[in-house]
């Protein structure tokens, strides 16, 4: 398998932890904080080294379309890590086409 490497900040490397598994992760704060750059980063590499297929699903507060999603995020993501082969991308949602796994965007308010 090839190796990936990924820069995220400190409070994120919980999710790389192979040792940790919680079916809800949950992070928040206020704007700057780095977190949907990470988040995405993560997301990818975890879908990336899994063998199984999963569902992620990508939650905000606020999501009145997919515009207003983190969904260019991941796009971007996945284009200057060199993974774009690796997934197809709809345009509500992205699919890894290794293993099937999904990412889906919504919103918790419309």
């Amino acid at each position: 398998m090839d190796k990936a490497k990924i820069l995220i900040t400190k409070k994120f490397k919980i999710l790389l932890d192979t040792t940790v598994r919680y079916r809800i992760y949950a992070f928040y704060g206020g704007r700057g904080g780095g977190k949907t750059q990470c988040m995405a980063r993560c997301v990818l590499y975890y879908l990336h080294v899994v063998k199984t297929k999963k569902r992620i699903l990508n939650l905000r507060e606020f999501q009145n379309s997919i515009e207003d999603s983190t969904y260019q995020v991941y796009v971007d993501a996945i284009n200057q890590s060199g993974l774009a082969n690796n997934y197809i991308i709809y345009s509500d949602r992205i699919v890894n086409a290794v293993n099937g796994s999904e990412i889906i965007f919504k919103g918790m308010i419309a």
